[in-house]
């Protein structure tokens, strides 16, 4: 069943992203937005937008966990204008995503845009039938692309 889990986590995350679909400095975090802890689920709070490597782990928390107030914090008004077709990653039965396993470094920054490399694992709970599975998933190296639109934002 790890097998199985793990597909549908990655399919999940690559439709979601491929339907949303910056001066030099090197940041990084972790998926709790803050770069300096180890954090919790990832979903406690959406950065300011001044930290491109926290907005992109605001991100995936916000897809993994299906919150569209969050999402639309973190997102372009060009996306913006589709949250109605927002779905986030549904899984069947009864699931919870941990993304604390993520962390987020900034490869490339200019005063417009930035490029984040997101390396990790989520932690994925699921319960179906009674019985409740827990496994990790490597989702090896993600690149994200930012946009700085007073504050920095995911635009596809």
């Amino acid at each position: 069943m790890s097998r199985l889990l793990r597909f549908l986590v990655l399919i999940g995350f690559v439709m979601v992203l491929a339907a949303c679909g910056g001066a030099s400095s090197n940041g990084g975090g972790d998926a709790s937005g803050d770069s300096g802890s180890n954090g919790d689920s990832g979903a406690s709070s959406v950065p300011a937008g001044d930290d491109p490597a926290a907005v992109a782990l605001a991100l995936l928390a916000a897809v993994y966990n299906n919150d569209q107030d969050a999402f639309a914090s973190v997102s372009c008004a060009e996306l913006q204008a589709g949250m109605d077709a927002f779905a986030g990653v549904q899984l069947p039965g009864d699931g919870t995503f941990d993304v604390s396993g993520l962390q987020a470094e900034v490869a490339n920054q200019t005063d417009n845009q930035a490029e984040i490399t997101v390396t990790g694992s989520v932690k994925l709970t699921l319960t179906v039938g009674g019985q409740t599975t827990t496994t990790d998933v490597d989702i090896n190296t993600i690149t994200l692309t930012l946009k700085n639109e007073n504050g920095w934002k995911y635009c596809g």
